[in-house]
């Protein structure tokens, strides 16, 4: 804007730059159909212009908007609890933690925080626990000689029958078989 060249030549690189923000909002996670309905409409609206002043405003709109499409902001806050949140579960696995837990460290109501645990982590809290549990508990087979019932306490299972059950369900074989398959110590 300041280098004082041709408008034309402006709003020809204004082009350029819009072409190069749907490819960038595309690869970002916006939607192909939203971004070419925009981009149909920039390319009309460009052409208006007759000034560099009231060209930078428009501008300053498309780059919102297209930053709008990649980037929930609404939405950042939870993303943070969430990271947040998950951290805390991850240093916290081998002890008793709840839903209500979860949510309270979270600040946030347990059926909220389990909807958008669900939407972010494509999985429920309780199946992202034991996922996180039976991943611990794998390397416990793999690298000790601890039994069954001391590797299910250890990665936070009361019950070791119900950690054998949930072993089953998530690698595919019981920690007996599993251990055997891997090779012990």
């Amino acid at each position: 804007f300041s280098s004082g060249r041709d408008f034309e030549i402006i709003k020809f690189r204004i082009l350029e730059l819009i072409i190069l923000l749907s490819r960038a909002s595309i690869d970002g996670g916006a939607n192909p159909d939203d971004i070419l309905t925009y981009n149909y409409r920039y390319l009309r609206e460009i052409e208006q212009f007759t000034n560099v002043d009231s060209l930078a405003y428009w501008l300053s709109g498309v780059l919102n908007r297209f930053a709008s499409q990649v980037f929930d902001l609404k939405e950042l806050k939870h993303v943070d609890r969430l990271e947040r949140t998950l951290h805390y579960i991850n240093s916290h696995y081998t002890e008793k933690i709840s839903l209500e837990d979860a949510a309270s460290y979270a600040a946030l109501s347990p059926a909220y925080f389990s909807k958008i645990f669900k939407e972010e982590m494509n999985c429920s809290f309780t199946i992202y626990i034991n996922k996180i549990r039976i991943d611990n508990a794998k390397t416990l087979l793999r690298t000790t000689l601890c039994t069954l019932i001391e590797i299910s306490g250890l990665v936070g299972f009361e019950d070791q029958s119900y950690f054998s059950r949930v072993f089953k369900s998530i690698a595919g074989m019981s920690p007996g078989k599993y251990r055997e398959n891997s090779g012990k110590i």
